[in-house]
């Protein structure tokens, strides 16, 4: 099947789009949230600062800033529609004063070399106009012990019945581009319809 990233083309500039995008995302982000935060917990993650680059309308920072209140969690994401719905959630969402979101482009983010000590990234690599600069300025912002979990639906037949698939990269596609990044060692782990690049390797 071919990729028809234009699919996506002004979904975000729209502010009615973005909305709704928000709210039809919203199950899945925060589902999303709890299985990274529970990944993170597993592999023994200390704390420190944490990033949803790309974070849409906030529900998977929330989720972290809850489970790792000693961390800084920054949610960022290009759409100031998406942010005001995040800090409008965070907001009922009780006390959160380790949590913050920011407007900004995940592929030139306004943060200083290893920042952060985890950075998740969902379902952003098939929506940007250059993967490989995205890619490159995730690996800017990580530490150099951090964690990046970076995941994505993959592209299959699927697209037949959900239009909105065939914007997606198959693994071989994801692994052509990584290959042309900056990207420290890392493994593509593949969990049904998703893949997930993952960083440290061990």
């Amino acid at each position: 099947m071919r990729r028809q990233p234009e699919i996506v083309a002004g979904m975000f500039a729209d502010p009615e789009r973005a909305r709704a995008y928000g709210r039809r995302s919203a199950a899945r982000n925060r589902r999303m949230g709890r299985l990274y935060a529970r990944e993170l917990a597993r592999v023994g993650y200390a704390g420190g600062s944490i990033l949803d680059a790309g974070c849409g309308g906030g529900e998977c920072a929330i989720e972290l800033a809850k489970h790792f209140p000693e961390a800084e969690t920054v949610g960022l994401d290009l759409s100031p529609e998406l942010i005001g719905m995040a800090r409008e959630k965070a907001a009922r969402s009780g006390s959160l004063s380790n949590l913050r979101f920011e407007v900004g482009d995940a592929a030139a983010m306004p943060f200083p070399d290893g920042h952060f000590t985890a950075l998740i990234c969902t379902d952003l690599l098939q929506i940007v106009p250059d993967p490989v600069a995205l890619v490159n300025e995730l690996e800017r912002v990580l530490a150099p012990d951090g964690r990046l979990y970076l995941s994505s639906i993959k592209r299959s037949w699927l697209g037949h019945l959900i239009p909105i698939l065939k914007i997606s990269f198959t693994v071989p596609e994801v692994r052509e581009i990584l290959a042309g990044t900056r990207l420290r060692p890392h493994k593509i782990i593949e969990r049904g319809i998703y893949f997930v690049v993952s960083v440290p390797l061990g």
